[in-house]
């Protein structure tokens, strides 16, 4: 879908929340989401053309292939952290926002543990402990 569609479905979510909020503010705020989901769902063919792109660079770059899973698995969590934190705001609640994005970054940071375990065991190699 070309990004003019895009674009278009964008504004029109936000004219007719902005219609609703006069009338029926819990409206509003389904407006949104569903404009919002409705824009994800476009965009996702692009997802997994990026997701090959980046597996064959990744690939060719020696990194191996549970790394490479660790890493689109925190892209993943990134975005989808960003995405509900973003509807919170919308919805004015910045408080819960916040927490949205904490939880991913602790999220993120549960999911790299392993990967920081290994990084620590080789610095200590080297070391010579």
């Amino acid at each position: 879908m070309s990004i003019f569609a895009l674009v278009f479905i964008g504004i029109a979510t936000v004219l007719l929340a902005s219609f609703l909020r006069g009338y029926k503010p819990e409206y509003a705020v389904l407006a949104v989401a569903a404009g919002s989901i409705v824009l994800l769902f476009f965009v996702s063919s692009d997802i997994g053309k990026i997701l090959d792109y980046l597996s064959g660079i990744f690939s060719s770059g020696g990194v191996t292939e549970e790394n490479t899973g660790l890493i689109f698995k925190a892209l993943g969590i990134g975005y989808i952290t960003q995405f509900g934190a973003e509807i919170c705001s919308d919805c004015g609640e910045k408080g819960l926002s916040s927490k949205v994005e904490l939880a991913g970054r602790l999220t993120i940071l549960l999911l790299c543990l392993p990967v920081i375990s290994t990084f620590l065991d080789t610095v200590k190699t080297f070391l010579g402990d």
